[in-house]
This record gives C-alpha cells, structure tokens and sequence, in this order.
C-alpha cells in the first residue's frame, strides 16, 4: 500500500511514453492479435461488447514473500485473460528494489499490450537503469494503463498528495492520475487509474477525490468511464462519497476483500463504472505475488451513444499535461 523511497526528488510532472518497439514487442503483438480472444475491431454498430477488466497494485512486484519477482506479477495478470489493466506501484527503472528493471516495458511486452505510464514520483538518471537492451532516460513510480485497445490520447493529470519519498506535513500537487481515451471498436471509453492515499486518516483522500472528479469535468468531451485504483478505503468511506455521483457505487461483497492479499479484510481495490457500462461479474485472484489481490470485472457495453463513436482518425484532445500514447502495434514495422 505504502509506496517506500527514501531518495530526495524534484516534483514535476513527468510524461513518459513506454516505447515497445525497444524490445521488438510491437510486431509479436500484431503477430498475436489476430489469435486473440477479442480484436480491436469490436462489434459492428449498437451490439452489445465485453470487456474483462483488471485493477492491480503489484508493490512494484515484490510478494509477501518479501521476493520481487515481476514473472509472478505478470503470470497473475495473464490468468485472467484481460482487455484492460490498471496498475498500481509500478516502476520504471526505479532503484534496487525493482533491479532498475522497466516494468511496464516488460508487462506490456509479455501480454502483447499496449501502454500508458504516469509517473507520481520522479528520480534522477542512474547508471544501473541504463544497462544492456534498457533504454531508461528517466526514472518514475507511479501507474499504468496497460491495453489491447488503441490509445487515442493520454494524460497525467496533477493531484494532491503527501509525499511518500520525505517528511511532509502538507500534501502538494503531484502527478499520477492516469486518464486514457481508447477505442473499442466504434466506441470511444475514458479509462483512469488512480492510487489514493493509504493513511488511516482521509483529509487527503478528500482532497484527491475532488481533484479527480475536477480533472474529470473539464475535459468537455463525455465518453463513459472506467475508474481503476488502488483507493485505500472501503466503499462506504465518507471521502468516496462524491464519486457515486459520476460513478456506480458498488454493492457490498464480502468476497471482492482484497487486502492484505494472503487473508484480505478490507476492499479497497475497485473496477467502477460510469452510466453506460455495466459490471456483469466481478472477482479476485488469490494470490501473494503483491501486498494487494488483484480485481478482474466483465464489463458490457450494451449501446453505444452517437456522440461517443469513435471518428476515424481523429485524436481527443484532453486537458492537462499531455502525452504521447504508444504507437498501435498491429501498424508498426
């Protein structure tokens, strides 16, 4: 829950693109695309569509077993076939912990994914992050939008928090929400990745749920949305509140518990859902790969608004500070 630095960083607001094409994964994806489950093409005109969507906060992929070992971290991810991943605690050439490795470079690259990486923290460069076939000019921590969906734009929107990385007794404002259009066939959906605060008092959750319903707002364009995160309280918390009045609030279940992952006692990890969208299913995966149990959910999409068909080639443009998105792999060379 609590991400652990200790080294001194300058607070910016860092757009990282994770390049696959470094790795050469782009064309093993559009190899696999054409055998995969679900395509990008989606349903012709108003039919109904599925998604299976997964929330995960890996701990930057070190198990309660106090091992990091991303292959276990991307082996859960697998089990569950998704579409659509949001990840929480990742890190891209980080320091020790993770062995400056580019986790999402590597996830991406072994589900055949797409992605998008908004970093919360920022280090310098490291001579360590930059060892043979790494290509690491920065160093972050943050989230990621992981997807077999083209990305049509992305964003790394600001929010309030208290630092994880010093002493501070008064949250500032930090990157690290993560806001994606993609295109699902002629539907356009506005994904979010978010990771609240873990303290035990919720002043700043308070404060970070109102940014992200305000980062929201302004941007004019309504697609329906998917909020994925890590967001350290119960759905019946006072600081959640305001999201259900954008979102579904979901119904109790004690067995979408998801930490601590060994025996969870507390639901704090969500998939939650717009007006248009549906959760058809939603599950955990036992597993202590991470602190957290990941949350999968089969989302329908059951008609699809003229104003939110995708128009082809066009790009949204979103407010805040922006970014490139990952090229489409079944397009790259």
């Amino acid at each position: 829950m609590r991400v652990r630095k200790t080294s001194r960083i300058t607070m910016t607001a860092l757009i990282l693109t994770t390049l696959l094409a470094v790795m050469g994964a782009p064309q093993a994806a559009a190899d696999t695309q054409g055998a995969s489950r679900r395509t990008d093409a989606g349903p012709p005109g108003n039919a109904p569509v599925s998604l299976t969507v997964m929330t995960y906060n890996i701990h930057w992929g070190e198990g309660l077993d106090g091992r990091y070992d991303l292959n276990r971290i991307a082996q859960v991810l697998k089990q569950a076939h998704p579409d659509l991943i949001g990840l929480q605690e990742v890190d891209v050439c980080w320091g020790p912990r993770s062995q400056f490795e580019d986790q999402v470079v590597r996830l991406a690259s072994a589900l055949h994914m797409r992605a998008f990486f908004a970093p919360i923290y920022r280090l310098p460069a490291h001579p360590h992050a930059m060892g043979p076939g790494q290509t690491c000019p920065v160093r972050g921590s943050g989230v990621a939008i992981l997807t077999r969906f083209p990305l049509v734009a992305t964003v790394n929107h600001p929010m309030a928090r208290l630092s994880t990385l010093e002493p501070a007794l008064f949250p500032a404002s930090y990157p690290g929400f993560a806001d994606a259009v993609i295109r699902v066939g002629p539907t356009m959906l506005r994904v979010y990745n978010t990771h609240l605060d873990y303290r035990r008092n919720p002043w700043v959750r308070r404060m970070q749920v109102a940014d992200m319903l305000r980062a929201m707002a302004a941007n004019s364009a309504r697609y329906s949305e998917i909020l994925l995160g890590d967001l350290n309280a119960e759905p019946d918390a006072p600081e959640l509140r305001p999201l259900w009045s954008r979102f579904v609030r979901p119904h109790p279940d004690p067995s979408l518990r998801t930490f601590p992952a060994d025996s969870p006692e507390r639901r704090i990890d969500f998939v939650l859902v717009s007006a248009g969208l549906r959760v058809e299913r939603a599950w955990t995966l036992p597993s202590t790969a991470s602190d957290h149990r990941p949350v999968v959910a089969t989302i329908r999409i059951d008609a699809i608004p003229q104003a939110e068909r995708a128009k082809g080639g066009s790009t949204e443009t979103l407010q805040g500070d922006r970014t490139t998105a990952i090229p489409d792999p079944s397009k790259t060379g």
